[in-house]
């Protein structure tokens, strides 16, 4: 809840305050998504893009909610686009491999998880990301190596614990991941 409040102030005074609209758009858009307001930040998103086709921010949002609305389709394509504007968009990139992954294609998924990692090597979302290619393809193993890599990078991330619970509950280590599990709770908790 505050989270959401906070990204209404911030677009609230990024439109009042003449800040670059195509941004302000993009900071409502993300108070409407927050809010499940998707049509509405859709609109947002487009007209952010519309100002600026490389506003990464709106770019991204706009495939999440193509995503929570099930158009594949429409999230695939605009990945593609924002990745021919900005082949580096970790974010994008990122986004890539979770519709390969959905898709089940582990290769394509995995090569732009590693493009990612080009970028930022020490990212915790990129092997996080890298994790859930492991994981999908049943490589528990592996994916636990990636989200304990994940876990060293923020050692706060109760993603990264969340998801290293994951991969030890599928190698049959229930006591450990119930135990991972109980730190990503807590951290979650703040």
């Amino acid at each position: 809840r505050n989270e959401v409040q906070a990204a209404k102030q911030a677009a609230t005074k990024a439109l009042s305050s003449g800040e670059a609209p195509e941004r302000a758009l993009s900071l409502r858009a993300r108070a409407r998504f927050m809010e499940r307001d998707y049509e509405g930040a859709r609109q947002d998103c487009v007209r952010a893009l519309e100002l600026a086709p490389d506003q990464g921010e709106a770019r991204q949002y706009l495939v999440r909610i193509e995503l929570e609305l099930g158009n594949l389709t429409a999230a695939r394509r605009e990945v593609a686009q924002g990745l021919r504007l900005n082949p580096r968009a970790q974010a994008l990139l990122l986004l890539e491999a979770e519709l390969e992954v959905q898709a089940r294609r582990w290769t394509p998924a995995l090569a732009a998880v590693e493009r990612a990692l080009e970028v930022n090597p020490n990212d915790e979302l990129s092997w996080i990301a890298r994790g859930r290619v492991s994981q999908a393809r049943a490589d528990y193993l592996g994916a636990r190596r990636h989200y304990e890599r994940a876990r060293e990078l923020d050692p706060n991330s109760s993603l990264a614990a969340r998801s290293l619970a994951t991969a030890l509950w599928g190698l049959g280590d229930r006591e450990q991941a119930l135990a991972e599990a109980d730190v990503a709770l807590e951290l979650a908790r703040g």
